[in-house]
Formats: structure tokens, C-alpha cells, sequence
């Protein structure tokens, strides 16, 4: 029976809610001599198109810009070579329209415009002048954290990061997790029991979820297999878990499925046991020091008859130094999938590992849609600097003290 909320990592236990293992950082949120949303009228949302190639996500779809202009917002939108929404969408419900990447133009962008994006901002500019909400990954200590930072600190800006929205409970507002997990078991199966791996890169993105499904049905092979997920109960593990079943589904697969989480993780026995799965894919996000799931000894341990070849890391954090998978350290990519981690263990098989940090841009207009969806109510509190927002903050004003010290 699983127990437990499976979604985070905090020392040696699995925590559901809230950003505690940033507390192991050090110290208490310094307070700020002032609040970014103090003497602005904070109305004016500028939405930025991305810069990661295959990026076609979008955080606010153009039906819940209109729901944002209809109270009083401005919304300012970039065109896009590759957001899967097309711009004139945006046009035909009353967005402002102007040039793809304008907002690294900061002194023609108002003062008080919040510059919301998904991933990085690319290597310009040097000084970051805006509020920006982006998933910015650097809260954590990840490599080059502090360099990230000091492009706001220095430019008089601020980061408002969409990882660390959340309620009064601590649970984030909105999350990709979901679409993440499925995607990313859906890139395993295909991987790990595909009939004809010439087919399997590079990947691109699909309209429905039905179109991805009839991609993995039509290269699995109906072999017995063993999948393990771990995180099973928070939403990436959720969405695994469906994928893996619809998976099985359309293919009548013979495989079985290890639906792990705080309780399983508890046990002396489980982490040995990973290995004798052929796929390991892992949903469990982790905020603080725990113990390796898989190490590149254990599995040189594995021997020639190892079962375990194959594994996703959906998660996807590998320069923190509270990565549970240290058995690589990039990233890889829809366009170059896998990473091959090999051993120095003469006759035992590499390991081959998924680490794509965009999953669900497998799936984009599905994961915009529910994304945004999620993320407009907090919108909508921005001029208000709702409690959302005024706890996004503290945790960025933590931060800016770490990198002071």
C-alpha cells in the first residue's frame, strides 16, 4: 500500500508540501528594505517568447490573457517562431504585439511590466533591470546560481520563480508535473522496449496526447518488462503512472509496474531493488542532502545480468547537489535524448539515461492549457501582490542574502 505525498525529498524523508529543504540552505528570509510590487501600478504582464530551441510551451494561453485584459490588465505579448499558441491569437482578443526577444531592449519595456516566461532568458543581458516570473533554477544552489543572481541583484531586478509559487499550505499554484511524468514515461517505454531504435531520435512534439500514444504503441515490443516510478503519488509520478497504463493498453504489453513512494523509499530493501527493474523513471523532487537512489558503483555491483538499462529522470536536476541520480551531470534533449553512462566494469551494460528538463513540451498545447489555467487566478493578484506572490518574494530575498554572504 502506498502512504505518504511523494513529491519532494527533505533529508532522508519524502515531504509533500512547501519549500522546506530550501530551509536547509541557512537562515531565515531577509527582509526587504522595500517590496518589488511597492509604488507601481503592477497591471502590465509582458509575455516573452522563449529562447530554448523546441520550446513551444507557453505559461499563459490566449484565452487566459483575455480573462486578464477583461480586469483592467495590460498584456503585452512577444511574437514566437515556436510557441504552439500563434500570435494572432493573442492580437485578435486585444494583446499588445511586438517583436520576438523585445524585452532585452529593458529601456524601451515599462518600468513596472512583469516579464513572464518559462525557461532561461539566455546569456543577455548582463543586467537584468525587470520583475521576471520564469522558471529560473537557481534557488537551489544548482551550477551557476550565483551567476544568474547577480544579473538581477546588479540590474535592479527581481525574480518571481513559478517553482516557488505556492499557497498558504505550501503547495505550488501550477505545475508541469503532471505532463512531465507522462511524457517522460512514454519516452522510456519507447526506449527501453522499442522493436527499432533507429526511429527514436530525435523526438518532436505532438498535437494530441492520442498521437504520442500511437507513436509508443507502434515500437514497443510485447516482451515482460519491470518498470519502477518513484514518487508514485505526486502529480509527475501520477502522470507516469497513467502513461505506463495507457501504454499497456493500446500495446497489451506484458509489463509490470513498481509504484513507489515514502513508504517503499523507507524500506532497507528498495534501493537495491531498482536494479532489478528494466526502467526506472524518477518523479521525486528533492530539496535537501537524502541518499542516492542508484550510483554508478551499485551498478557496476549489477553485473553482466543487471536488469536495469534504462532510466528517466524527470525530476531533471542534475547540477544540484541534492541530485538522487549522481550518475550524470547534463542534461540532455528532445533533438539528442539519452545520455550513456558507461562503467568501468568490464562485460557489465551502461546505463542509459533520459534527462530532459522540458518534458512536457512533448505534449504543448495540452500542458500550456493546463498550466495556464492553474496560473491565472495568481495572475489575477498581481496588482495586488497577493500572499502568492509576497511568499515568492521572501523566498528570492532569501536567496539574494545567500549570495551576499
Amino acid at each position: 500500500m502506498l502512504g505518504g505525498i511523494g513529491a519532494r525529498l527533505v533529508g532522508k524523508g519524502l515531504v509533500g508540501k512547501g519549500w522546506v529543504g530550501l530551509r536547509a540552505m541557512g537562515g531565515t528570509p531577509r527582509a526587504m528594505s522595500s517590496s518589488v510590487f511597492d509604488n507601481r501600478v503592477n497591471d502590465h504582464i509582458w509575455l516573452r517568447a522563449e529562447c530554448l530551441p523546441g520550446e513551444k510551451r507557453t505559461p499563459l494561453t490566449a484565452a487566459d490573457a483575455s480573462d486578464l485584459i477583461a480586469e483592467g490588465y495590460r498584456v503585452t505579448v512577444e511574437k514566437s517562431s515556436q510557441r504552439i499558441i500563434p500570435t494572432e491569437a493573442y492580437e485578435a482578443i486585444g494583446c499588445d504585439i511586438v517583436e520576438e526577444h523585445a524585452w532585452k531592449n529593458q529601456d524601451h519595456v515599462p518600468e513596472d511590466a512583469f516579464i513572464l516566461g518559462l525557461k532561461h532568458l539566455g546569456e543577455l543581458p548582463d543586467q537584468v533591470a525587470h520583475r521576471h516570473i520564469y522558471f529560473a533554477h537557481c534557488f537551489k544552489e544548482q551550477s551557476g546560481w550565483q551567476k544568474e543572481m547577480t544579473r538581477f541583484e546588479s540590474g535592479n531586478g527581481a525574480i518571481l520563480d513559478l517553482e516557488f509559487l505556492t499557497d498558504e499550505d505550501g503547495r505550488r499554484v501550477a505545475a508541469f508535473g503532471y505532463y512531465a511524468g507522462y511524457a517522460g514515461m512514454a519516452i522510456g517505454m519507447r526506449h527501453a522496449f522499442s522493436n527499432d531504435h533507429s526511429k527514436l531520435v530525435p523526438w518532436s512534439s505532438f498535437a494530441t496526447k492520442e498521437k504520442l500514444l500511437d507513436n509508443i504503441a507502434s515500437g514497443v515490443q510485447t516482451v515482460p518488462r519491470r518498470v519502477v516510478v518513484i514518487g508514485a503519488l505526486g502529480a509527475a509520478g501520477r502522470g507516469a503512472v497513467q502513461a505506463f497504463k495507457d501504454v499497456v493498453a493500446r500495446t497489451e504489453t506484458d509489463v509490470a509496474l513498481s509504484a513507489w513512494d515514502i513508504d517503499e523509499m523507507a524500506l532497507p530493501s528498495t534501493r537495491p531493488d531498482i536494479l532489478q527493474h528494466d526502467l526506472f523513471v524518477n518523479c521525486v523532487y528533492v530539496r535537501g542532502p537524502t541518499e542516492p537512489f542508484v550510483t554508478t558503483d551499485g551498478l557496476a555491483l549489477g553485473g553482466p545480468d543487471r536488469p536495469l538499462r534504462h532510466l528517466v529522470d524527470v525530476s531533471c536536476d542534475p547540477n544540484s547537489p541534492y541530485n538522487p541520480i549522481p550518475v550524470y551531470n547534463t542534461e540532455t534533449s528532445f533533438s539528442d535524448p539519452v545520455h550513456t553512462v558507461s562503467l568501468d566494469a568490464p562485460g557489465v551494460p551502461p546505463l542509459q539515461v533520459v534527462g530532459i528538463s522540458n518534458l512536457p513540451s512533448l505534449l504543448p498545447l495540452e500542458a500550456s492549457e493546463f498550466f495556464s489555467s492553474a496560473l491565472l487566478p495568481s495572475l489575477l493578484e498581481l496588482r495586488h501582490g497577493g500572499a502568492v506572490w509576497k511568499r515568492a518574494e521572501q523566498v528570492y530575498e532569501k536567496v539574494r542574502g545567500d549570495l551576499r554572504q
